[in-house]
């Protein structure tokens, strides 16, 4: 029996000794598995993926495997640099450890993530920070069959942030701290899942509109998963946002053909009018539980059928408020006889057959009536509006009746009074009678203020509505210090609500005393996620509007700097902002501009301008615009006027500054009487010379030729003078500071110090002359703040040298200069005479020829000016003769094409009368020629 003896002992050794590596290899291997399980991770990731403490243990759930990491980080790279896609506080996983070791399926008792904020962001292209998962080089066609199978029993979310950002359709989602969990046995064909769900706040902005402002929600959801047959049934399912509750039930699957099929009914648990004020977020404040409400409603909707690519299930939702009210305690007034009457329906599936039915929408708000009604059928084949709004609105009364903030305030009245009916193909085919629009919008004395914003005033607006258009016959008022007076016709704006790719078209004349655009041009600093970089999506000027500013504004204000006399064409078409022939005064000049603001097809705006500056102050330019302090620092300490015509092409960086390494240009520029001193450079190559008139420089009547290559200013060469000296100047310098400058220096011998003095005096000793004057090169280089600067001596004593030389030869030369100058006088003597017989022939030549061709091209002018006045006569005519106005439209039009053939047939006759004269003046001086 000791052989059994030592089998059993042998056994429980063995026991104990596997038991025991499974509890301590967690342990001994954890690091090994952190850093696998870390480099795996970050080598099949488009991202910076770190970790904080690793932790794998059976003790703290034994039997099962608890595996934990916490301090999850994911950041961006490229583009999403310094942007954290996920951090998170802990992932636990819990599996049975047995499964494990079995494999043929992996059960797990629970998988969550704790303390989390997820930032996601889209960019305009498309591109998405999530998308960081590395493709692999081989994609097998068809994937093995595999007996792995895998239980879970339960998941949570816990603690959860989340921001979404897609602003290639500008959507924006927050969840503030969401909380999920489900419980079901995944290994069944049919799951009973159990969810509970909370949220303390969602904020849902699509395409501009608030949909929701940190709504509170909570879901406690009952479903059944029948795998097999691919149908989820929806039971005792509850709802609610903030005290809005809906239950849902129904079932949704998939049939034989992939198709979704449903039948599902949503409605209300609670009908007190009050639930449906909580989701309004004005409304839903810390007082909303105080306020007394009138009232209940019905809300109910079913969705029954099929989904596929071209049906919907058939619906039917309906709202209804048929008498409600409320009022705030503390608040002198009420809202009253709150009525909404609205009946969405489709009966085919078509989505094409929506009906929407607002018959009415109702309320008295403070004695002061809002009514509205609105019937839209057909809405994507060819939509049928039917709509009526009217309004005698007190808007100082908002806050007898609507708590508002302690900086928010409401002055004026609203009256408004609209109707429409008809279709949108009536508009698109300019059917204009068979679109009935109509009414007027009047808004008197309306205020608004609030903190942080400048207050707004429209002292009056009248506008009425016709098919074609709104006529905006009077818009006042102020924004902030700014005053405006806006009147024109706004073209298309219904088209332009109801329709998809349709341009809103506006022609208004802006007029103003003073105009401050501070206001309009200061950053919004708050971002989205923190770091992130501007969106330059919102400086897009929008595709859909073409409008036209014929803008005059006395006086305007840009961060201290005065401009006066504005007026000019301002035009919004196509995504970019032209300016035609915009002109100003400013800096004790005037300026005109030409230009474009270029947001099209660029994830960057582009600019194209030209410039024409005349006599602007140099000292005031130099501290108002950076652009001057990167590429002239020299003349920080100056004065004058200087006169400059110049075009500049650049794009924006994501900060909208100038992005100098694509900024180029041309121009030229003319100073008036502009001085120039301590400048640091100009001291440098004074004390350099020992000549001290360089220390200041006086520059009148100067013309500079300039262009800008990616950011590098070049200029071409041209000659200053400080006192008897000279310089020529030539070189460049750009706006990372680098220069390099070329000057060829003549200083007079007289305004010589030191060194070079006494190197003048010597070489004056070996000619017997000491020269009047000495040339030296100068080369600057280094940096704007930094230059470095070389003076060429060699030059100098080369050109003395040349001098010595030149004198010896000048007295060898002179008896033979003397003999040929003699020679040549009788010589020239006889050659004037013979050209001044020439000249005089020639210029009765030309007196003849030039007579003959003014009386051809004055008889050609007289020809088309008769042309000119009887095609113009023909074609005022056709308009005059017009006796209705569809046929004075029709008679302008050909007036129009008859008046541009006429200007056509006229200037082809000046040209071929100017042709004749310039050929007889050319004859002529090939007379000339000949006889020469």
């Amino acid at each position: 029996m000791k052989w059994f003896k030592r089998i059993v002992i042998g056994l429980i050794i063995f026991l104990v000794l596997v038991i025991g590596a499974i509890l301590l290899l967690p342990v001994l291997f954890k690091e090994d598995i952190y850093q696998a399980f870390k480099d795996e991770i970050n080598n099949n990731v488009n991202a910076k993926v770190d970790f904080g403490e690793f932790g794998i243990s059976i003790w703290r759930s034994f039997p099962y495997l608890s595996f934990t990491v916490s301090d999850i980080k994911v950041e961006g790279l490229e583009e999403f640099e310094n942007i954290t896609l996920a951090q998170i506080g802990t992932f636990d996983l819990n599996v049975d450890i047995m499964s494990i070791i079995k494999g043929d399926q992996i059960n797990v008792k629970s998988i969550g993530v704790n303390d989390a904020t997820i930032n996601v962001l889209v960019l305009p292209g498309g591109k998405a920070n999530y998308d960081i998962v590395e493709a692999s080089e081989e994609q097998e066609e068809e994937s093995e069959e595999t007996n792995f199978n895998l239980s879970l029993e339960n998941y949570y979310f816990k603690r959860v942030n989340l921001n979404y950002e897609n602003r290639q359709v500008d959507l924006y989602l927050n969840l503030k701290n969401f909380n999920h969990e489900g419980e079901g046995d995944f290994t069944q064909d049919v799951v009973d899942l159990v969810t509970k769900t909370s949220c303390e706040g969602i904020t849902y902005h699509d395409m501009g509109v608030d949909y929701m402002k940190e709504v509170e929600f909570y879901s406690d959801c009952s479903l059944n998963l029948d795998l097999l047959k691919s149908k989820y049934t929806f039971r005792d399912n509850t709802f609610k946002f903030n005290d809005f509750e809906l239950n849902l039930d129904g079932w949704v699957g998939l049939n034989e053909m992939a198709d979704i099929e449903t039948d599902v009914t949503l409605a209300t648990k609670s009908t007190s009018f009050k639930s449906l004020l909580s989701l309004i977020p004005s409304m839903y404040t810390r007082d909303f539980n105080n306020i007394q409400v009138g009232g209940n409603f019905t809300f109910a909707s079913e969705f029954q059928g099929v989904y596929t690519d071209s049906k919907v299930p058939k619906f039917k939702i309906r709202l209804d408020v048929p008498d409600a009210n409320f009022k705030y305690p503390d608040l002198e007034s009420s809202v009253e006889q709150i009525t909404v009457d609205l009946d969405i329906h489709n009966n085919t599936g078509d989505l094409d057959s929506t009906v929407i039915n607002l018959n009415r929408l109702y309320a008295n708000i403070a004695t002061n009536p809002i009514d509205v009604r609105l019937i839209t059928r057909t809405p994507f084949s060819d939509p049928y509006i039917v709509a009526d709004i009217k309004s005698q609105l007190n808007l100082a009364s908002l806050k007898d009746v609507i708590p508002l903030e302690d900086d928010e305030d409401y002055v004026g009245s609203l009256t408004a009074d609209i109707q429409c009916s008809g279709s949108m193909s009536s508009l698109e085919n300019e059917d204009y009678e068979a679109f009935d629009a109509r009414g007027k919008l009047i808004l008197l004395g309306f205020e608004y203020e609030m903190e942080g914003y400048p207050t707004t005033l429209i002292e009056k607006a009248y506008m009425d509505f016709h098919p074609t258009g709104i006529n905006v016959s009077t818009l006042k008022g102020k924004f902030g210090a700014s005053d405006f007076a806006v009147k024109g016709d706004i073209e298309n704006y219904l088209p332009y609500f109801l329709a998809d790719s349709q341009l809103l078209v506006g022609h208004l004349d802006l007029q103003s005393n003073f105009f401050d655009l501070d206001p309009f041009l200061e950053e919004d600093t708050a971002q989205i996620i923190e770091n992130e970089p501007i969106n330059t999506e919102d400086y897009k000027i929008p595709g859909d509007l073409r409008f036209t500013f014929n803008a005059t504004i006395a006086k305007m204000n840009y961060e201290g700097l005065e401009m006066k006399n504005a007026n000019g064409i301002l035009v919004i078409e196509d995504q970019k902002l032209l300016f035609e022939n915009a002109k100003m005064e400013m800096l004790d000049g005037k300026v005109l501009a030409n230009g474009v603001y270029d947001t099209k097809d660029r994830n960057l705006p582009f600019i194209d301008f030209y410039f024409k500056i005349d006599k602007f102050d140099l000292p005031k330019t130099y501290h108002e615009f950076a652009t001057v302090q990167t590429f002239a620092p020299i003349v920080e300490n100056s004065s004058g006027q200087y006169t400059t015509e110049f075009s500049i092409q650049t794009s924006m960086t994501d900060s909208l500054d100038v992005d100098y390494k694509t900024l180029n240009g041309v121009g030229r520029l003319l100073t008036h009487n502009i001085n120039v001193q301590n400048s640091g450079v100009l001291g440098q190559l004074a004390d350099k010379l020992n000549v001290a008139s360089f220390k200041e420089v006086n520059l009148n009547n100067t013309e500079i030729l300039f262009k800008i290559i990616n950011g590098r200013l070049e200029l071409n060469p041209f000659e200053i003078k400080s006192g008897e000296s000279t310089a020529m100047i030539s070189g460049w310098n750009s706006f990372d500071e680098s220069l390099e400058y070329n000057l060829d220096i003549t200083v007079p011998t007289s305004e010589l110090g030191g060194m070079a003095a006494g190197l003048t005096a010597m070489m004056g000793s070996f000619s017997g002359v000491a020269p009047k004057e000495i040339k030296a090169g100068v080369q600057i280089t280094g940096t704007i703040s930094d230059p470095k600067i070389n003076v060429s001596i060699k030059d100098m004593v080369s050109d003395l040298q040349s001098d010595i030389k030149d004198k010896a030869k000048e007295e060898l030369d002179k008896a033979k200069a003397e003999a040929e100058r003699r020679a040549k006088e009788e010589l020239d003597k006889a050659k004037a005479e013979a050209e001044a017989r020439i000249k005089e022939q020639a210029e009765k030549i030309r007196a003849e020829a030039k007579k003959q061709a003014d009386r051809i091209k004055k008889e050609g002018k007289s020809l088309a000016d008769r042309t000119r006045k009887e095609g113009y006569a023909a074609a005022d005519k056709l308009v005059s003769d017009a006796k209705n106005p569809l046929a004075k439209v029709a008679a302008k039009e050909a007036a129009k094409k008859l008046k541009a053939e006429t200007d056509k047939k006229a200037q082809k006759i000046e040209n071929e009368a100017n042709n004749r004269a310039d050929l007889v003046l050319k004859q002529a001086e090939d007379q000339i020629t000949k006889l020469k």
